[in-house]
């Protein structure tokens, strides 16, 4: 479900705006009656999309750019103001960005809140990676991060990875491992991992993400038959052999292999092809490389080649 924040510090105007915001199929409207509330529910749950009024009596409402690029978040904002002669000029021109003059018609409100959802799920990539994927490459690189699962059937679940280690989960009335066990190869879901921008909370999972990963494997082959197969998908588990530090080209291969991992939780593919590629020209009987590059490839990812220019150089 889409969560939309308005942000206004007239009452009235505010709930009249989230309730009819909240009707739309599909959509949670959220109320925040100034600048500091507004905050504060963006680091609690960032939303989809923003309607803010810009005269607001702690700040301008304009600044939430800027609270949005300290959080990395990029995310459509609609602002609405009585004085919007006066700060037009302040509004950067970007697509994701609307300004209207009050009053608004509720209808034309709502049907650009339903314009930029579309457009912000249109250009979403479904995510190439599962629940396990995502935990095996978090915990290699030692990252924080937010892995939510969604059913489209209102269901939804999350696991919680802080600074490398499973801490949490959550998926219905289920907390923790168990949770984790239900949702690590879940079919049917739509995965999205994000950096974890809030702490981590109380932890609920003591269990390593390797003893919670093989269980889950173990589980999941018991319920669909699907017997040995099943290890063929835990492509990032590494070797339960350490390689020899004196190997030549070892600190080499550890961070192109380090790189890669990096760019897949960056979504950035072909970075990541391109690291890969280049740890498998040091180890090419590396298992675990080789069948990223092949997930990869699954993808319609290759490598890039340089363009060359007239006078023999690279483009």
């Amino acid at each position: 479900m889409a969560l939309v924040l308005v942000v206004d510090d007239e009452a009235v105007l505010r709930n009249s705006m989230a309730r009819g915001i909240g009707r739309l199929e599909g959509v949670e409207a959220v109320e925040a009656a100034d600048f500091g509330a507004a905050l504060r529910m963006l680091d609690e749950r960032p939303p989809d999309l923003i309607v803010s009024d810009i005269d607001l009596p702690d700040r301008m409402g304009i600044e939430l750019l800027g609270e949005l690029g300290k959080r990395a978040l990029s995310l459509p904002v609609i602002f609405v103001s009585a004085y919007l002669r006066a700060f037009r000029a302040q509004i950067p021109p970007r697509a994701n960005i609307e300004a209207l003059e009050k009053p608004v018609p509720l209808e034309e409100l709502r049907k650009l809140v339903v314009k930029h959802l579309e457009q912000r799920v249109g250009a979403s990539t479904p995510a190439p990676f599962g629940v396990a994927d995502y935990v095996q490459l978090a915990c290699m690189g030692r990252h924080s991060v937010r892995i939510e699962s969604d059913f489209g059937d209102g269901r939804k679940g999350v696991v919680t990875v802080h600074e490398g280690e499973i801490w949490s989960a959550s998926h219905g009335a289920l907390r923790g491992a168990a949770a984790f066990m239900e949702l690590a190869f879940a079919p049917d879901a739509r995965v999205a991992c994000s950096r974890l921008m809030t702490g981590a909370g109380p932890r609920e999972i003591e269990e390593s993400a390797d003893f919670l990963l093989m269980e889950a494997a173990r589980c999941h082959d018991e319920h669909t038959s699907r017997g040995p197969e099943m290890s063929a998908e835990l492509i990032f588990v590494e070797d339960d052999t350490e390689a020899e530090e004196t190997e030549d080209g070892t600190e080499d291969f550890e961070q192109h292999w380090e790189a890669g991992i990096d760019a897949l939780l960056a979504k950035d593919y072909q970075g990541a092809f391109a690291s890969f590629l280049a740890a498998q020209a040091l180890r090419p009987e590396d298992a675990k490389v080789h069948a990223n590059l092949e997930r990869l490839r699954s993808m319609g990812i290759e490598a890039v080649t340089p363009a060359i220019t007239r006078e023999g150089g690279t483009a």
